[in-house]
């Protein structure tokens, strides 16, 4: 049986909580979280609150940035790895963050587009399409 349009449900919760820990546990601002994303900071906020869900798409991101399997934002999965692993992948989101934040300072939106467009590419492990 479909849930109403608007309900939300615990599992909704449980992966806004979790996408708001490892935002936080990586050191990451709402507003670069939502800049890597390219989506607003009002929504990174909304996502947080459970407001409204995540899409998929935008999840699996959030996945690759954090370097977590997408289940660890999913109720029963083992949240916030601790230990120089962690350390070291916090690090490594605070060089990508910094690289992105740094990118928006780039003057043309098409060419700030193309760079998040590649820097996703990187991090998801998949060859770019050639023009």
């Amino acid at each position: 049986m479909e849930s109403p349009i608007g309900v939300v449900e615990a599992t909704d919760l449980h992966v806004a909580a979790a996408f708001r820990a490892f935002r936080i546990a990586n050191g990451l601002k709402i507003q670069e979280l939502a800049t890597f994303l390219g989506v607003a900071y009002g929504t990174v906020h909304k996502y947080e609150r459970g407001e409204i869900r995540i899409f998929a798409d935008t999840l699996l991101r959030a996945a690759t940035l954090f370097g977590v399997p997408v289940t660890e934002f999913f109720p029963g999965a083992q949240m916030l790895r601790r230990g120089s692993q962690g350390r070291a992948q916090r690090e490594r989101i605070s060089r990508i963050a910094a690289f992105v934040v740094n990118a928006r300072r780039i003057p043309s939106a098409e060419l700030q587009d193309a760079l998040a467009r590649v820097t996703r590419l990187i991090l998801e492990g998949q060859p770019s399409a050639s023009t």
